[in-house]
């Protein structure tokens, strides 16, 4: 059998399936068609119950989807579990699905992306509190004009492409992908100040600020220094939770880093959850006593 090529929709050969249609299309990014700031398919939460998706429209996989005479008004199904549940509202692509884009709340299931089934277009993000509250809600609406997609820390784009750029809404920083993982471009968050917010941070006071910064290659230094205010801590305690550090500053391990106070060392842990404690090693740490500490760690 001699081998045919043809180019469609050209040389009299027309598409003629709406999987053909989006393998056309697919180089064409997903994008709410607007100005950036636009309401258009914006989310809102409605209670703890359910949330709303404003009215506009947009192009996902190729296909124009628009919303009229909304709000839209999308259900959350309450959370049995005993803590958060991340939820997404999405404008999903299904050619076995009529219309065949449509919005939809995943509540507690992973984004779909698949070249040949259905395919997920985050509109936004929240949590959905045992309490039955909706909150952390962040918008994800890829605009027009925009190659870079909005994606979070811990749910980025699926199926990327070698060289994708997107933009992680929590942790404010640009992230491209090498063929096999996801590395942090260019970028200084500049210093980002800290609270005393910690489980045991009623005892400490500020006594100088206690900061962290973000540089390329996913590094992050700490320094400052804090004074103890409420009794000694022991070097027989497991330590102090002084500070909790924000998304995107958090270690993928514990890391410990280094300080002082007088002339004895002290332990600073750093917990994937973002927990920040200080534990005496050779002397307690007596009420009054400042301590000083700095150091670095990787988050990727």
């Amino acid at each position: 059998m001699a081998a045919v090529e043809t180019a469609k929709p050209f040389d009299g050969s027309a598409i003629s399936s709406s999987l053909e249609f989006r393998k056309r299309n697919r180089p064409v990014p997903d994008y709410v068609d607007a100005a950036w700031g636009s309401t258009s398919l914006q989310v809102s939460a409605v209670g703890g119950t359910s949330i709303n998706i404003a009215n506009g429209r947009g192009v996902f996989q190729g296909a124009l989807y628009e919303l009229t005479g909304g709000p839209l008004n999308l259900t959350v199904a309450a959370n049995g579990g005993g803590s958060n549940r991340t939820d997404y509202a999405v404008a999903t692509f299904d050619s076995a699905h009529t219309p065949g884009v449509y919005s939809r709340v995943l509540a507690g299931t992973a984004i779909t992306q698949n070249d040949t089934g259905t395919w997920d277009v985050p509109l936004a993000t929240w949590q959905k509190t045992p309490a039955g509250a909706i909150v952390n809600l962040i918008d994800l609406r890829p605009f027009r004009g925009s190659p870079v997609v909005p994606c979070t820390s811990a749910v980025r784009p699926a199926n990327p492409t070698m060289g994708m750029i997107a933009y992680e809404v929590d942790t404010d920083r640009h992230i491209k992908f090498t063929g096999s993982i996801w590395v942090a471009l260019l970028e200084d968050t500049g210093w980002v100040y800290l609270t005393l917010n910690g489980a045991d941070g009623h005892a400490w006071t500020l006594n100088n600020n206690l900061r962290v910064r973000r540089v390329t290659g996913g590094i992050v230094h700490m320094r400052g220094s804090i004074r103890r205010d409420a009794g000694s801590l022991p070097t027989s305690d497991d330590g102090s939770a002084v500070s909790i550090l924000p998304v995107g500053f958090r270690p993928t391990q514990t890391e410990t880093i280094f300080g002082y106070h007088s002339r004895s060392p002290v332990v600073v842990k750093l917990d994937p959850s973002g927990e920040v404690r200080v534990i005496a090693i050779t002397a307690d740490i007596p009420a009054t006593r400042t301590i000083q500490a700095s150091g670095d760690w990787f988050i990727n």
